[in-house]
């Protein structure tokens, strides 16, 4: 969608691609239950978080794996990780 919106040209999204299906391997999928999503509902209000955002947090707060880095673009959502005590990239820096 970034390409076809204009905000990276051909060459950017296949570098992008590239990327993504490099560091795929590392990524761990948390399905989403009735647990995880009421953890999230608890993270919303005092974590100022959109939906989307608090069921981001509850899934990183339930993996709590020594390696694991929380990586988003988001400052919001970077906050709230880092009040949980995770460990963050901000991928504007």
């Amino acid at each position: 969608m970034a390409e076809r919106r204009r905000r990276l040209t051909s060459r950017q999204h296949a570098t992008a691609w590239s990327h993504f299906n490099r560091l795929w391997p590392d990524v761990d999928i948390v399905e989403l239950d009735a647990s995880l999503a009421a953890r999230a509902a608890s993270f919303a209000k005092p974590l100022a978080l959109r939906g989307d955002d608090a069921v981001h947090c509850a899934c990183a707060e339930a993996l709590r794996e020594p390696q694991l880095v929380a990586v988003s673009g988001d400052v919001g959502l970077l906050d709230a990780w880092q009040r949980l005590g995770l460990a963050v990239l901000d991928t504007n820096r």
